[in-house]
């Protein structure tokens, strides 16, 4: 279950690296794809799926799913 306290440090689990969509959880900070490479354009979908990005994390979504539902 998501708390408060979760939903308020999304964006320091999911963030941008220069082009690079990353995350940071569990003392794992990586890359998951380009940021050109999520299926529609624009900033404020990209924020939009660093905070899905995040939340899929805190529940356990395994990065190949998350990368494939985000491209």
């Amino acid at each position: 279950k998501l708390t408060s306290e979760d939903l308020s440090k999304l964006s320091n689990y999911a963030f941008l690296n220069g082009n690079k969509i990353v995350y940071s959880f569990k003392n794992t900070k990586s890359e998951l794809m380009e940021k050109g490479d999520l299926k529609i354009p624009g900033l404020h979908n990209v924020e939009n799926a660093l905070a899905s990005l995040a939340v899929c994390k805190i529940i356990g979504i395994n990065d190949k799913d998350i990368k494939e539902g985000l491209s």
